[in-house]
């Protein structure tokens, strides 16, 4: 009967669950032939250089080689990826790397339907959907070759696990959890972090205030951590072998720490004068030189030393970085403002508040992803300062967001639900309308200047 029961379910789930992939994969794919380019099949820049040189050297010696050296500057997860698909689509490399962009895109949009539906009800998981199946960011990361996509699969999986272990426990549920978080770790290391960030917070939090999230308690969380570490071990035993050092997580921390604390137009970055480089030289981080871990710590040890000389100056950084990187725009060179997600904004601050307030009240289903959003701002704040980097968040805020619109609908009269909701769309079709690349500057600057800080 119990089986009869499970399977019921699972039959009720997959038909939506397949009629969103299908919508998602029809968007994505008319989006990827839309931008199709025979010169150019596939955007290839920025990290796109890096994880395909890794993937070609997986494939050619099964270890992650650049520049002819072992490297510990990425973790293996998407190359591995890359270079599974590289291995089987000889020699349309990145037709088939494109395909496979699409369909993870289009999974990610089933995931997220599914887990919304789980814990918000399926007209949320609706919403939630339909949100990102048209949302401008996570289009434009299905035609690169870069981390995000699969990365926000991971955010999503690694929630509705964790939300699992909250529903039911047993030891079978942590494990997989604890899988999830791995499997984050190794597609970006700050996803991982912020997952992590999001399982204690959540249940410390509850602990401090006496309240209860469902089955976890402190000694199943140091559980979920003990077998996160057991299985990242391996990697960090892998990099001792390499470079005879300790390296945790890779050596590109230090370079994004240094470099990306401050604004692309220069107004607030500092320079890396002083350091034994060339900033514009390809291998900035002096892999081909047996230079990695030393440049990684150089570049931690000179911000912290700069930022504990100017503390003031570190601050209105890490400001101006959460600004950007929730500031409305797709992509931070496009001088174009998203509505899509400007109205997601909106919906998502309320839905966070209510999930906050069921928090309290002892119902602490939406909290973690709360507690995920903080995690990931907290780490982006202080290496990144633009919208790219919001593609692994997006997923949490699109699901809160879902939250917020379905529980305005359901607490208004269906004629202050229209009104509002039509105020914030009509407001940010001015936006959208009259957007300029000034305006954006000013938006931010001025955030600054209500601190004195400009």
């Amino acid at each position: 009967m119990a089986t009869a029961t499970t399977i019921n379910r699972l039959s009720a789930l997959r038909r939506p669950a397949v009629i969103v992939f299908l919508i998602c994969l029809a968007i994505r794919a008319v989006y990827a032939w839309i931008h199709y380019d025979p010169q150019n099949p596939y955007h290839v820049w920025q990290d796109g250089d890096q994880y395909i040189g890794l993937a070609q050297s997986l494939n050619n010696s099964g270890e992650l080689r650049l520049w002819g050296r072992l490297t510990s500057l990425r973790v293996p997860g998407y190359p591995f990826l890359v270079a599974l698909s590289w291995k089987l689509s000889q020699p349309h490399h990145f037709a088939c790397l494109a395909a496979l962009q699409v369909l993870l895109s289009s999974l990610a949009g089933a995931c997220l339907f599914l887990a919304t539906r789980k814990l918000f009800g399926p007209v949320a998981g609706a919403i939630s959907v339909g949100i990102y199946a048209i949302d401008p960011l996570m289009l434009l990361r299905t035609h690169a070759v870069a981390s995000e996509i699969p990365s926000a699969i991971m955010t999503i999986v690694s929630a509705w696990l964790f939300g699992r272990v909250q529903e039911r426990y047993s030891i079978g549920r942590v494990v997989a959890c604890a899988l999830g978080f791995l499997g984050a770790f190794n597609v970006r290391v700050e996803v991982g972090a912020a997952m992590i960030f999001m399982a204690c917070a959540s249940i410390l939090t509850a602990r401090a205030f006496k309240r209860s999230i469902g089955q976890w308690t402190p000694a199943r969380l140091g559980l979920l951590l003990t077998l996160f570490a057991v299985g990242w071990l391996p990697w960090v035993w892998r990099n001792w072998k390499v470079h005879r050092a300790f390296v945790p997580t890779t050596t590109e921390g230090g370079f994004n720490f240094m470099t990306k604390l401050g604004a692309h137009d220069g107004k607030f970055a500092w320079g890396l004068e002083g350091l034994d480089f060339v900033h514009t030289e390809r291998d900035v981080h002096g892999i081909a030189k047996g230079l990695e871990v030393q440049r990684d710590r150089l570049f931690f040890q000179t911000k912290i030393k700069r930022m504990k000389e100017q503390p003031a100056q570190a601050l209105k950084i890490m400001i101006r970085n959460v600004v950007q990187l929730y500031y409305p725009v797709p992509f931070f060179y496009f001088n174009l403002y998203d509505p899509i997600f400007g109205f997601t904004l909106v919906f998502f601050i309320l839905g966070a508040a209510h999930a906050l307030r069921l928090a309290w009240k002892g119902h602490w289903q939406g909290m973690p992803l709360v507690a995920g959003v903080v995690g990931f701002t907290l780490a982006y704040m202080m290496v990144a300062g633009h919208s790219r980097y919001r593609s692994s968040l997006q997923p949490l805020i699109i699901m809160l967001a879902g939250l917020g619109l379905t529980k305005c609908y359901e607490r208004m009269s269906r004629e202050r639900f229209l009104t509002f909701t039509g105020s914030v769309v009509g407001i940010q079709g001015l936006l959208f309308a009259f957007y300029r690349e000034p305006l954006k500057g000013k938006i931010i600057l001025g955030a600054l200047n209500l601190f004195g800080w400009n």
